[in-house]
């Protein structure tokens, strides 16, 4: 028998599930989560569900904590000195007419 549908990847949330997740971040419960994204109860709880399963995590805040730690890389990419002077000084300088 076939495999319908997209692929599993276990390692990586769907756009819903993230902002599921993001949700989650911000204490809202399943009632409030369905409502906030006009979807059923059920599917919220089935969202959460999901991320628990994906994420490893035990807990909502495990799950929180796993998506803290994913976007925590890439602030580590962030310019942490100021940025460089513009390439204005090195272009040629035109002489000024009289």
């Amino acid at each position: 028998m076939g495999t319908r549908g997209r692929p599993r990847h276990p390692d990586t949330l769907t756009p819903r599930q993230q902002e599921v997740l993001e949700l989650i971040g911000r204490g809202l419960t399943n009632r409030e989560i369905a409502e906030q994204l006009d979807i059923t109860f059920d599917a919220a709880k089935f969202h959460v569900s999901e991320i628990l399963g994906r994420t490893g995590a035990s807990s909502r805040q495990e799950a929180v904590e796993w998506l803290r730690r994913r976007r925590q890389p890439a602030a580590l990419f962030r310019r942490t000195r100021a940025p460089s002077r513009s390439l204005a000084h090195c272009r040629r300088r035109r002489p000024v007419p009289a």
